[in-house]
C-alpha cells in the first residue's frame, strides 16, 4: 500500500497580526487611569479561581489593551503587569502558554480601545 503525501501548507492561512488604531500617544490624564486600571487587572488575576485562571487572564489581557490603544498606558506596560501578576498568582500549568494569552489579548485588546473616560 502507498502512501500519497498530502502538502498541508496550502489550508493553512496565518493572518497578519492586527495594527493597533492609533500609535501610543500617552493622554494627558494616562497616568492615574493607567495606574487604577493596571491596579485592577492585577487583583483580578491574582484572586482568580483554579479553572477560571485562563479566562480571567484573557479577559484582562483584551481589557487593557483596550485601555492601551486608548492611550492611557503602554502594550509594554500592559503585557509586563500581566506577567508579573500570573508569576505571582502560582498554581499555573503553563507559564508559556499564558504568556502567549497575555500577548494576544492585548494586542487584539489595543485595535479596539474602550471609550475614553471623562475625567474631572
Amino acid at each position: 500500500m502507498a502512501y500519497q503525501r498530502i502538502d498541508f501548507s496550502k489550508y493553512v492561512v496565518i493572518a497578519p497580526p492586527p495594527t493597533p488604531a492609533q500609535p501610543y500617544q500617552p493622554r494627558a490624564d494616562a497616568g492615574d487611569i493607567g495606574q487604577w486600571k493596571t491596579r485592577t487587572a492585577i487583583q483580578k488575576v491574582l484572586e482568580a479561581p483554579d479553572g477560571q485562571k485562563h479566562n480571567v487572564l484573557n479577559t484582562m489581557s483584551f481589557l487593557l489593551g483596550g485601555y492601551v490603544g486608548q492611550g492611557y498606558l503602554s502594550e509594554g506596560e500592559a503585557i509586563d503587569a500581566l506577567k508579573h501578576a500570573i508569576n505571582q498568582r502560582g498554581n499555573v500549568a503553563d507559564f508559556a502558554a499564558a504568556y502567549k494569552t497575555i500577548e494576544r489579548g492585548v494586542r487584539q485588546g489595543k485595535v479596539k480601545p474602550v471609550p475614553a473616560l471623562e475625567t474631572h
